[in-house]
């Protein structure tokens, strides 16, 4: 090889580990933590009263717009919170360090500490007990972290029974390792991880912890629509799980919200995963038909 060659592939690969190196500056840019500041939601219509509480026949029915003071956990009325380690790396706790309102919004928290034998915490809030609902549009408002080994999920769960069996429907997932991809779907008693899922990218991949975005599901008795900033970008029917033996979606469904931190899906955090880690909910809403 002559040595302009040379010259010409020495130039390419340094090209190349430019763009790499910037690419990865500028992913890492996206997630950096915020030292302690909440943002602000910048939304207006937190106060639903009248006519503002109706869209396109929806009638809202219940909702959590966080707008109690700072450092106030969730409202006790509406959700309770799951204590202890479940399937991932962090334990989740009760503590207003993991799980606050302020702004006007939710805040969860993901902590990297030693805490109940577990290297993380974090929190995951539900409505068992407290409100439960069959149909109807359930709908949030959330920016969500980005990073390595974070689980950020807005889904509601059978109110009554055992998983798979009760059922559970994925509003919104995202591994933190994927910041331009959402998760969405089904699991059910026939086929608890089968083909009942789907995903969505933003225009230019762009990353959705760049900002806030909502997710909703629209359920009636014939399907399960899973929406985006208004897009519907997924629908599964009622004919399809039932001839898959997997429609268990009649009945009442509680509320769910979690930051969880690392499994297997998504992977432990690594050395590039910043904490703390906040995942913001401007709002729950929950809407029958009028």
């Amino acid at each position: 090889m002559g040595t302009a060659p040379c010259i010409k592939l020495y130039a390419l690969l340094l090209v190349s580990a430019v763009i790499v190196i910037w690419t990865g500056v500028e992913i890492k840019h996206q997630c950096l933590a915020l030292d302690g500041q909440i943002p602000n939601s910048d939304n207006q219509s937190a106060q639903l009263t009248g006519e503002s509480a109706t869209q396109d026949g929806w009638f809202l029915v219940w909702n959590d717009e966080f707008n109690a003071p700072d450092g106030t956990p969730p409202d006790s009325s509406k959700w309770v919170c799951n204590i202890g380690r479940i399937n991932a790396e962090e334990y989740d706790t009760d503590s207003t360090r993991n799980c606050f309102q302020q702004n006007g919004q939710l805040v969860i928290r993901a902590i990297r500490e030693d805490y109940g034998g577990c290297h993380y915490t974090s929190a995951f809030i539900k409505t068992r007990g407290k409100f439960s609902q069959a149909y109807g549009r359930f709908e949030a408002r959330i920016k969500i972290p980005c990073g390595q080994g974070l689980w950020p999920a807005f889904w509601l769960a059978g109110a009554k029974g055992k998983w798979p069996f009760c059922g559970e429907v994925d509003i919104v997932e995202n591994l933190g390792k994927y910041p331009s991809k959402i998760y969405s779907g089904i699991h059910g008693p026939a086929e608890p991880y089968g083909r009942f899922n789907s995903t969505y990218s933003l225009k230019n991949d762009a990353i959705f912890a760049d900002d806030y975005h909502v997710y909703a599901v629209e359920w009636d008795a014939t399907q399960i629509k899973w929406y985006c900033d208004g897009i519907n970008y997924y629908t599964v029917t009622k004919e399809q799980l039932v001839a898959a033996n997997n429609w268990v979606f009649d009945k009442p469904f509680i509320i769910s919200l979690d930051l969880f931190v690392g499994g297997d899906w998504g992977g432990s955090p690594d050395n590039t995963t910043l904490f703390p880690a906040d995942m913001y909910v401007d709002y729950v809403r929950v809407y029958k038909k009028n």
